[in-house]
């Protein structure tokens, strides 16, 4: 078994994420271990703790703690944010948030997210 560095997340703050995903937002544990650019398999280990998380896995699960953050900031009401997540936003070039998330560009969403949330945008 691969020993978790000191900066990977917690296995529960983990799960909770992946709970949170799956519940509120809908998605499937195969387009959770696509965000983090894992396999099944490999997502399975981690889910139950005995995969510890590459750094690029680390790293999207930081931005997925902040979209959860953020989504329910901007709308508290859970399914505003799924709505939001699956329709094209103009403030993204036209684009779905939920499809630019599954091609890795969680970032472009949170930033748009961030900036909704600032006000900027009122």
């Amino acid at each position: 078994m691969e020993h978790a560095p000191q900066d990977s997340p917690q296995l529960a703050d983990v799960l909770k994420l992946f709970l949170v995903l799956s519940d509120a937002y809908g998605w499937s544990d195969a387009d959770i271990a696509a965000v983090l650019q894992i396999d099944q398999p490999a997502f399975r280990s981690l889910v139950s703790g005995d995969y510890a998380p590459t750094e690029t896995a680390r790293k999207a699960i930081a931005d997925l703690q902040e979209l959860v953050f953020l989504l329910g900031e901007v709308f508290p009401d859970g399914h505003d944010a799924q709505r939001w997540l699956n329709k094209a936003v103009p403030a993204l070039k036209g684009k779905r948030p939920l499809d630019l998330i599954r091609d890795g560009h969680v970032d472009k969403v949170v930033t748009v997210l961030a900036t909704f949330h600032s006000g900027a945008f009122l």
